[in-house]
């Protein structure tokens, strides 16, 4: 019986089941703070530039999804100086800065050595304007 619930909840989802990715979670906070625009904007580009770079760090793994996803969104905010819209993504999420800050500070170190890194090609990806060229953003100085 427990075996045909489950065939059958299966065939009803079609077999589409996954984990959520920091992309996911990128996707719904960029929507929260206002910046989950078409073209996308410079600040989501950067954060999905800073998750992309983080599939290649093991140190990564500690943090949830969710908080690379608004660890990312809250460095690009803050590389972009927008501090206001960074506000309202600690508000929409259930994360403070003071959690997000070791995550941030990972991703920043990822940034700063992303054009030394042996792999290069997530670098090349985001280097064209239509990824509004933010692999060439230089990392903060302190977080």
């Amino acid at each position: 019986a427990v075996l045909q619930m489950e065939a059958r909840l299966l065939a009803t989802l079609g077999f589409r089941l996954t984990v959520p990715t920091a992309h996911v979670f990128l996707q719904r906070f960029a929507s929260a703070v206002g910046i989950l625009v078409q073209p996308r904007s410079r600040p989501h580009h950067l954060a999905a530039y800073l998750i992309e770079l983080s599939l290649q760090d093991a140190t990564m793994l500690h943090f949830a999804p969710s908080h690379q996803a608004a660890a990312s969104l809250c460095l690009a905010l803050h590389l972009a100086g927008a501090n206001g819209s960074r506000a309202t993504l600690l508000s929409q999420t259930c994360y403070s800065l003071d959690m997000l800050l070791p995550c941030m500070r990972v991703m920043n170190k990822l940034l700063q050595h992303s054009a030394a890194a042996p792999q290069q090609n997530i670098r090349r990806k985001y280097l064209h304007e239509a990824r509004g060229a933010v692999s060439c953003i230089p990392a903060a100085i302190n977080l």
